[in-house]
This record gives structure tokens, C-alpha cells and sequence, in this order.
């Protein structure tokens, strides 16, 4: 068993450069192949030192490691998704709702300008079915 120091990037993780040792029985080729087929990006591969032995971590742990990372940062992506939709969906209901408060002024103002139109001498009651300028029709008639 051969062990190689393995330096790489997990590009879903970061642009951060990782090292770690490697242990196998193939060529530099081999560890290379095996290592991106796990989703990294090698950018080297050599034999390890006995001092690289001590102070790199093995690779099974490195790779736990960055990828509870990558879960960690892709679950507050989606909260931070989910709390903008919300952001979004509320500022729609907040102008739908400014929106129909104005549509009630309008209303509320036409018809007040309709009942001082006519004056004391017209009833205001006028058939449910006339609205808008049916309705000032009708009065005026």
C-alpha cells in the first residue's frame, strides 16, 4: 500500500485548495482517476512524506468533512431562497392590498360625487344591476 499526498479542490465546497493523504496500491494515474470520481478537481498528486503522514488528514475524513460543508452551505442557500419568496410573496399582497384600498377611495369618491351631483331632490337608489356609467346615465336622465 502506497500513500499519496493528494492536494484538490470540491468545487460544489469552494475554490479552497485541500490536501490529504491517499492511500493505494495503483499508480499516481489510479489516485487521480479514483479522486475525481468522487467530484474533485485534482490539481496534484505525489508521494507522501512521513511528516505528511502526521500532519494531513486521511482522505475518507477530509471528504465527510467537505461535504457535510457543501450540505451545510446548500441548506442555508435554500433558506435564504425561501426566505426571499416569502419577502416577494409578501410584497405582492402588501400592493394588492394598497391596490384594492385605492380601488374602494375611487369608488367611494365617485359615488360621493354622484350623490352631490343629484342632490336632496334624487334618491340614491338606483337599480343594483347599473354601474359605473350606466349609472350616471341613469341619472342624469
Amino acid at each position: 500500500m502506497v500513500a499519496y499526498l493528494v492536494k484538490a479542490v470540491f468545487p460544489e465546497h469552494s475554490e479552497q485548495t485541500f490536501s490529504m493523504i491517499v492511500y493505494n496500491n495503483g499508480s499516481k494515474k489510479d489516485v487521480e482517476t479514483n479522486v475525481r470520481g468522487d467530484g474533485w478537481r485534482v490539481k496534484r498528486v505525489s508521494m507522501a512524506t512521513a511528516a505528511d503522514l502526521t500532519e494531513v488528514s486521511p482522505y475518507p475524513q477530509v471528504i465527510r468533512q467537505v461535504k457535510e460543508q457543501a450540505a451545510l452551505r446548500r441548506k442555508a442557500d435554500a433558506e435564504a431562497t425561501r426566505g426571499a419568496d416569502a419577502e416577494a410573496e409578501r410584497r405582492v399582497k402588501q400592493l394588492a392590498a394598497i391596490e384594492a384600498a385605492h380601488q374602494r377611495a375611487q369608488e367611494e369618491s365617485r359615488r360621493y360625487a354622484i350623490s352631490k351631483a343629484t342632490g336632496d331632490l334624487l334618491s340614491y337608489r338606483l337599480e343594483s344591476a347599473l354601474f359605473g356609467n350606466t349609472r350616471i346615465a341613469s341619472i342624469c336622465a
